[in-house]
């Protein structure tokens, strides 16, 4: 899916709301489950090509954590 489906803005916020989620993933269930509750959140306000785009973006962020 071309980059183009997320806009600039919708890319710094998910790098936003990823590296916020890293910060808190050692932290207590709750505050992690906020931060992880914003992403979902985010994902669910996007339409579904802004979804596959932004889905290259998660999985480096899920490799980064392992």
């Amino acid at each position: 899916m071309p980059d183009e489906d997320l806009s600039q803005k919708d890319k710094d916020e998910l790098v936003d709301l990823l590296h916020d989620l890293k910060n808190k993933i050692d932290e207590p269930k709750e505050v992690k489950g906020e931060a992880v509750k914003r992403v979902l959140l985010w994902l669910a306000d996007k339409s579904v090509d802004a979804l596959i785009a932004a889905f290259p973006m998660i999985a480096v962020f899920v490799q980064s954590m392992s």
